[in-house]
């Protein structure tokens, strides 16, 4: 579906959507991309309410901008988070490359049960030379 060099591009924008981040704790970048290779959206991890301890995060942020097409792909900087996993359903998201290392525990279990389930949805952890 997507060569190395495409890989390499769309996390790249998803790596340069997290300097966009204004998050203290994390810099996160995502973008979503469409089946026929064309950017959706993108997103980065914010802080909205100064005066407020939540965050939004990269992946929420991107699936608010975009549209829903099936079979879309996210190229994000981290692991989804089990909240990030649903709004990636409703997106119409089926593959999701990340860079960072799977730290979500419930995330992963939720995953496991939507793939028994029957949704097709595919997980690939990138290492970008």
């Amino acid at each position: 579906m997507f060569t190395e060099r495409e890989k390499s591009f769309f996390i790249g924008i998803a790596t340069a959507a997290a300097d966009l981040s204004n998050s203290d704790k994390l810099k996160q970048g995502a973008v979503i991309v469409t089946p026929d290779k064309k950017i959706n959206s993108y997103g980065y991890r914010i802080h909205p309410i100064e005066s407020e301890l939540w965050e939004i995060s990269a992946i929420h942020n991107a699936c608010s901008l975009g549209t829903t097409i099936p079979g879309n792909v996210l190229f994000s900087t981290d692991f989804p988070s089990r909240e990030d996993i649903q709004q990636i359903i409703l997106k119409g998201i089926t593959t999701i490359y990340f860079l960072s290392e799977i730290g979500d525990s419930e995330a992963v279990r939720f995953i496991n049960h939507l793939k028994k389930t029957g949704y097709p949805l595919e997980i690939i952890q990138l290492q970008i030379k």
